[in-house]
């Protein structure tokens, strides 16, 4: 009878060892599901907000108002710009005349 209780509890724990372990293998499994959610969502978040640049960069160049875009201090094309990417560029300011309100756009390119 000893034997057999012995036994039987060896089989219980041995049971309840497995059904533990599947359970922890299915959190892990949850978890790494979450985290992989959570990568492909701020993915998104991150191409969002570059697009977002990008294209808040083309809007200026494309602006009615700007009449001239230099780059570099030499004088350009908005085609021309619009081939640059926000990526290339360090900085972009935007003089207004005060006389007839023509807009210039200067663009210094980052050093590769």
């Amino acid at each position: 009878a000893e034997e057999k209780a012995r036994l039987e509890a060896e089989a219980q724990a041995k049971k309840e060892a497995e059904e533990k372990s599947r359970l922890e293998a299915e959190a892990k499994k949850q978890q790494a599901l979450k985290e992989l959610e959570e990568k492909k969502n701020n993915e998104n978040i991150d191409s969002d907000f570059i697009n977002k640049l990008e294209q808040d960069f083309k809007n200026s160049i494309n602006n009615p108002k700007i009449k001239r875009v230099l780059i570099e201090g030499k004088e350009v094309t908005k085609k021309e710009a619009l081939k640059l990417s926000v990526f290339d560029v360090e900085t972009s300011i935007i003089t207004f005349d005060k006389v007839n309100g023509d807009g210039t756009l200067e663009i210094k390119l980052t050093k590769k």
